[in-house]
């Protein structure tokens, strides 16, 4: 069978990018309507085309608040969440104008009422809000010291967790007693909630590595924010429990497109999903695994 390269490299592409759309991933999670209310609220770079797949299939009212990137949203159709905008991907003030309003949203609410949260990759930039003492140059300034010097996401992330009063279970510990649910799409290697846009809604991971984080990637810290850091590891214990559904992974997107290579009678390769570093290194991967007799195209 002969195949265009070209032509199956965008079917698989696409393939791919289609397991990962809020139109099609979205609806068969949502959960029944309560019988209070409920309350949408998301961030990240997926988070007004989720909202609106919860519009357009959910069962009963709903109202919220989302924010996406600057520049992302503006033909989002949402007609009952309201969609703002932050910085992406690091804070601005508008990210900390939108925490401010998530966490309004999420505020007095009761047992019979439900929160959705819908949380997806950049989320960790887009809602924040720095804890006391803290300002958000400061963390801005810490935020691009360990970006430029290449820390991972999960460490930049552990890093702001121990800075934000929303990060680390923030979210979760402001929802109250009202039921929480949350729909998740994972863009970090090992679907790890508590790395997913800082894992606002999911007990912190150990916070006590941030400063050793910081020490490691020569960070320049000032004395209170060390102090503020080592504070920040004692609200573990007080985070409540919030169910966390992943509907849509690296995995899934992989699946989908070696699905749609097999339909073509190709012979899909695939190398994992937990592959990280720059796109060289994945392209000698990609390489070594074709010099060993397989190939994407082979029919």
């Amino acid at each position: 069978m002969t195949v265009d390269p070209a032509a199956a490299l965008r079917a698989l592409l696409d393939a791919a990018i289609s397991s990962a759309q809020p139109a099609f991933c979205v609806p068969p999670a949502l959960p029944a309507p309560p019988d209070g209310r409920t309350i949408v609220v998301g961030f990240g770079k997926a988070a007004a085309s989720m909202a609106r797949a919860v519009e357009d299939h959910y069962t009963g009212p709903v109202t919220g608040v989302v924010v996406a990137p600057h520049g992302s949203s503006q033909d989002h159709g949402c007609r009952s969440i309201q969609v703002l905008e932050a910085g992406h991907p690091i804070a601005d003030d508008a990210s900390v104008t939108a925490a401010k309003a998530i966490m309004a949203a999420v505020s007095g609410l009761t047992a019979d009422d439900l929160v959705l949260i819908l949380i997806s990759g950049g989320g960790s930039a887009m809602f924040e809000w720095p804890r006391d003492r803290v300002s958000l140059s400061e963390m801005q300034a810490v935020v691009r010291q360990l970006m430029h010097a290449g820390a991972s996401i999960g460490e930049l992330n552990t890093v702001r967790a121990t800075l934000s009063r929303v990060k680390g279970g923030g979210l979760a510990r402001a929802i109250g007693s009202a039921r929480a649910v949350a729909l998740v799409i994972s863009d970090v290697v090992g679907d790890d909630i508590a790395v997913i846009a800082s894992g606002p809604a999911v007990a912190p991971p150990d916070l006590r590595a941030a400063p050793d984080i910081l020490a490691r990637y020569g960070v320049d810290a000032s004395d209170h924010i060390l102090r503020v850091m080592a504070g920040a590891a004692q609200a573990h214990d007080l985070t409540p429990a919030i169910p966390h559904h992943l509907i849509a992974t690296p995995a899934m997107a992989l699946a989908a497109a070696a699905s749609v290579a097999r339909n073509l009678g190709l012979k899909p390769i695939v190398l994992g999903d937990d592959i990280e570093g720059t796109p060289n290194v994945a392209a000698d991967l990609h390489l070594q695994a074709a010099a060993g007799g397989g190939s994407a195209f082979r029919g």
